[in-house]
């Protein structure tokens, strides 16, 4: 299917989108843009030309302009305003018991689908539960693999303070997931165009749409190790072979809110 129509009838031939063109497949070397030869299996079907075109001349992969969402200047955040929510948001570990909206979970989904992936892959995979028994269930199967780290004197449990967890875990703390209402997981092909950045920056916008809801929010790190170290875990997620995890956070409304924002570090850059 070819990916790229031009309305030659609209185009008002100022080569804007030969020249954002991520791969150069628009030859604009005759003042009127063509899609080069060959552009049916080098075309990413990002969407930039369309997006760009001020006349609306360029249709995408059998997708219209009008059929796009327009962008609205008026909703653009301020600096002021995109400055505050990044300063303040916070990882959040004590949480309300209270369930997240499915339908509120899923309208942030429909946000993270819009996150940039390498070469426009959007190949970013979820696993999503709020069921209290699925992640009991997968809190004991870290913990499990916590317990043999610990046991057979692994590298990890030398560097990671594991045996804190599994102590809070045998008084009843969960120190890994925190009681959190919400477990979501990101994985991605592992053969593929940045896997790793694609689910970071999906679970980014995760995160900062969830803040921005009231909804709070803590990435999970140690267990992205019991993954990748317990096949028990694996098999319970049903992740596919060529897969890899590359992401996990918790999330649920807080039950303390924080009233200012904590210093850091100042930006270590060297101009080069």
């Amino acid at each position: 299917m070819q990916p790229l129509i031009i309305n030659h009838e609209i185009c008002n031939q100022d080569g804007i989108c030969a020249e954002v063109c991520p791969r150069k497949l628009i030859d604009f070397s005759t003042k009127t843009p063509t899609p080069v030869a060959g552009i049916e299996t080098q075309c990413i079907r990002c969407g930039h030309c369309m997006a760009v075109c001020p006349t609306a001349a360029i249709s995408m992969a059998g997708i219209k302009p009008d059929d796009c969402e327009p962008i609205d200047k008026k909703l653009r955040a301020t600096t002021a305003q995109l400055t505050h929510i990044l300063k303040s948001r916070r990882s959040i570990r004590v949480y309300q018991d209270r369930p997240v909206e499915r339908e509120t979970i899923e309208n942030i989904l429909d946000v993270c689908r819009f996150a940039p992936t390498g070469s426009n892959a959007q190949q970013v995979d979820w696993i999503i539960t709020d069921d209290q028994v699925k992640i009991r269930t997968l809190s004991q199967m870290t913990i499990d693999w916590m317990k043999q780290a610990i046991e057979t004197n692994d590298s990890i449990s030398k560097n990671v303070p594991l045996a804190g967890i599994v102590e809070g875990w045998q008084k009843g703390e969960d120190r890994l997931f925190r009681s959190a209402p919400l477990v979501l997981i990101t994985h991605a092909p592992e053969i593929s165009s940045m896997p790793r950045e694609n689910c970071v920056i999906a679970m980014t916008y995760f995160d900062l749409v969830a803040f921005s809801l009231g909804i709070g929010t803590c990435w999970i790190g140690l267990f992205m190790l019991a993954v990748a170290h317990h096949p028990p875990i694996w098999q319970f997620l049903e992740i596919p072979d060529d897969h890899r995890v590359f992401g996990t956070m918790v999330a649920g409304y807080p039950k303390y809110k924080y009233q200012r924002i904590p210093a850091r570090h100042d930006a270590k850059a060297v101009w080069l």
